[in-house]
């Protein structure tokens, strides 16, 4: 049987690591489950041909038909596969789903080596209000092989929750964030949220809730809320708008009516 090695790439491609055909074997079948595909073949000399994803993993999700979920300010996301043949990536949408040039395309393939690919793809800002999809398509010998990218119209909003109103991500058409509700009395809440670009809040009135934060850096935040207490009759509402990488999302509040004694 021919030796094999398992060869690691991060852009500019160069050699990481190498372990021989054992060890590569032992990783593999460990790593069966979590595999979203696998295509492999031997040929008459026993030598193993191999292309598989790592990541995105279509079976893990199943929320949005095997479309890995980015949100609409996430600009990158993790491409990951291995391949004994030479191999070509094609973009379905380079106008906003982005494959590297460090590992487009890679012919200087050595025999019965197994190449580990980990990169960034990138992507533009979703702007457009509505979910699109993108896919990489992975030319290597004669296999090919196809992951996805489900790009969401909305941010990263924690608190209030999304409502997703039917269905699953990618074919829900209204997955609206639900109002933070509180009683007369409530004098102080929060929001909560996920930017991967640095963020704005406004609101809408204003004239019963002050924001704790009004801008801040990518990342996870909580801001606090304070409101006034409600002496009115009615229930009242307002919208707080969070903007980031040019995407907007609005938050209801409402808060209600003093009960009647």
């Amino acid at each position: 049987m021919m030796n094999q090695t398992t060869t690691t790439f991060h852009p500019p491609l160069s050699v990481l690591s190498s372990s021989p055909l054992g060890k590569v074997r032992k990783g593999l079948l460990l790593s069966f489950f979590a595999l979203s595909f696998f295509l492999s073949s031997c040929n008459k000399d026993d030598e193993i041909h191999s292309v598989y994803m790592v990541y995105p993993s279509v079976s893990a999700n199943y929320l949005s038909q095997g479309f890995q979920p980015v949100f609409a300010d996430q600009v990158e996301d993790t491409l990951a596969f291995c391949s004994t043949e030479a191999w070509e990536l094609v973009s379905s949408d380079d106008s906003w789903l982005h494959v590297p040039e460090a590992i487009r395309k890679y012919t200087n393939v050595k025999s019965s080596t197994l190449y580990e690919v980990r990169d960034l793809v990138t992507f533009e800002p979703n702007t457009t209000g509505r979910k699109r999809t993108g896919t990489i398509r992975i030319n290597a010998g004669e296999y090919t092989i196809t992951t996805g990218y489900l790009q969401l119209p909305y941010l990263n909003v924690h608190r209030p929750m999304r409502l997703l109103r039917s269905g699953d991500l990618l074919t829900s058409v209204s997955d609206s964030l639900v109002a933070i509700a509180d009683s007369c009395n409530v004098t102080l809440d929060s929001i909560a949220f996920t930017t991967y670009a640095d963020w704005m809040l406004t609101i809408k009135q204003g004239d019963w809730t002050t924001l704790g934060a009004t801008s801040g850096r990518k990342g996870y935040n909580k801001v606090y809320l304070t409101l006034q207490p409600n002496e009115a009759s009615t229930d009242r509402t307002d919208t707080i708008y969070l903007t980031s990488a040019g995407i907007t999302d609005a938050m209801p509040i409402k808060q209600y009516a003093k009960p009647r004694k």
